[in-house]
């Protein structure tokens, strides 16, 4: 009867012990699985920021190249009017030099 009795609770504890494995294995699992969502959404927050980040340099540079494309068509003109109305063909040739540099 004691090797009978023995070897009963040696089941029972072992049945125990796989119920729990179980149980940390499916913890293990869904640690994972949330690890992984919060990973993601980290992605996703830092894909957003480069995202705007990236727009707003864009648009900065497109208007500062407006900027100096107005600003040059401005002194192209001033030049024009002032360096054609007194000099002539040598005063287009400084402002076709000018806007070529």
């Amino acid at each position: 009867m004691d090797a009978s009795s023995s070897s009963g609770s040696s089941s029972g504890s072992s049945s125990s012990c796989s119920s729990s494995g179980s149980i940390s294995s499916s913890i293990e699992v869904v640690v994972v699985v949330v690890a992984v969502k919060v990973v993601l959404l980290v992605v996703e927050g830092v894909v957003v920021v480069v995202v705007v980040v990236v727009v707003v340099v864009v648009v900065v540079v497109v208007v500062v190249v407006v900027i100096v494309v107005v600003v040059v068509v401005v002194v192209v003109v001033v030049v024009l009017i002032v360096v054609v109305g007194g000099g002539g063909v040598l005063g287009v040739v400084v402002v076709v030099k000018v806007v070529v540099v």
